[in-house]
């Protein structure tokens, strides 16, 4: 059994779940959107193989039939249903237990699994991610941090500039992307990249 655990708007996860379905593939796509409604029950062990299943709905899966796992997750705090919601809600608070449940059992899962949480910590914070790319060898671009509005669009009216969240999030390449979130206050934080967003190796 293969766990996909996304949104299938993103393009890589759509594009597993299309080719898992051509091959025929014995696979359960579990809709980060629907974290909210979500429950996970797990019973723990020294040898981290006890019982564990998630229920959506109707749908149940039992985790420890799952071979191998795709995980992109998103921050929940962005969708609707948290909108006007302070981020301890009961709502929040759920939807992080069960985040938190399933991701440590796939940690300790022997399933191969892609995007453990353990090796995507730094996506949690760009500037860390890109200081450890830098150090391992391998080019980056010129970036800037901010969190003023004016700088952030003066940095952007560069050619080939991109921009996306310090933090978690995915990136898009839109330039004004979260700036309307920096305009609201100095709370928010902006990366933005010149030049091509992915990394090379050499000069």
């Amino acid at each position: 059994m293969i766990l996909l655990w996304g949104v299938i708007e993103d393009d890589p996860m759509g594009l597993a779940h299309a080719a898992l379905g051509r091959a025929g593939a014995d696979f359960f796509f579990l809709d980060h959107r629907q974290i909210f409604t979500s429950d996970i029950e797990c019973d723990y062990d020294a040898r981290a193989d006890g019982p564990c299943t998630v229920t959506v709905g109707a749908a149940t899966l039992d985790l420890t039939r799952v071979t191998a796992a795709y995980v992109r997750g998103f921050n929940f705090c962005d969708y609707e249903e948290m909108q006007e919601r302070p981020r301890d809600d009961a709502l929040a608070l759920k939807a992080a237990g069960f985040e938190t449940q399933l991701l440590a059992w796939l940690d300790a899962s022997p399933a191969l699994v892609l995007n453990r949480a353990e090796a995507s910590a730094t996506n949690g914070s760009k500037p860390c991610q890109l200081t450890a790319i830098r150090q391992a060898g391998l080019r980056i671009p010129e970036t800037f941090i901010a969190n003023d509005p004016a700088a952030a669009r003066e940095f952007l009216a560069a050619p080939r500039a991109g921009s996306r969240g310090a933090g978690g999030n995915h990136p898009v390449a839109a330039r004004n992307f979260e700036l309307h979130r920096l305009d609201g206050g100095p709370t928010g934080i902006l990366l933005v990249s010149s030049a091509a967003m992915a990394c090379t190796t050499g000069e």
